[in-house]
């Protein structure tokens, strides 16, 4: 049999539906979405914000910052969900910190990553490879 995949966009706790992932309710949030992610073996989902607090200093940018609660993800991991990508736009709004506790957690809960890593320190030599160019 061959494996199928369920993918989801951009998710991220806003107005009216962030009381719903504080208090994980993942029935009331994706409803009869459950048995299409369920039914599938490999369930991705764009986690389009880093977990963070608000507290968490954020970075300088033009635009809104976003973030989770730890609470978005074991919600993601409840409606079905076993994988998230963090590569997109609003990954890195709260630094390192908010890249590292987003790893952390979906390493905790046992939730494949797709992309997101920590950039190197800026002193950090990095090598640049040229591209093939056409003689």
């Amino acid at each position: 049999m061959n494996p199928t995949i369920f993918i989801a966009g951009d998710v991220v706790p806003m107005r009216r539906t962030v009381p719903q992932f504080r208090e994980r309710q993942a029935e009331a949030l994706f409803g009869e979405m459950r048995e299409y992610i369920c039914g599938s073996d490999l369930r991705i989902v764009n986690l389009e914000a880093p977990i963070a607090d608000t507290d968490t200093p954020r970075i300088r940018k033009s635009g809104p910052s976003l973030c989770c609660a730890s609470s978005t993800l074991e919600t993601l991991q409840m409606a079905g969900f076993n994988a998230v990508t963090l590569a997109n736009n609003h990954f890195r709004d709260y630094g390192d910190h908010g890249v590292q506790s987003t790893i952390n957690q979906c390493k905790q809960l046992n939730i494949n990553l797709i992309g997101g890593v920590i950039l190197p320190p800026k002193h950090a030599d990095l090598s640049i490879l040229p591209s093939s160019t056409k003689a």
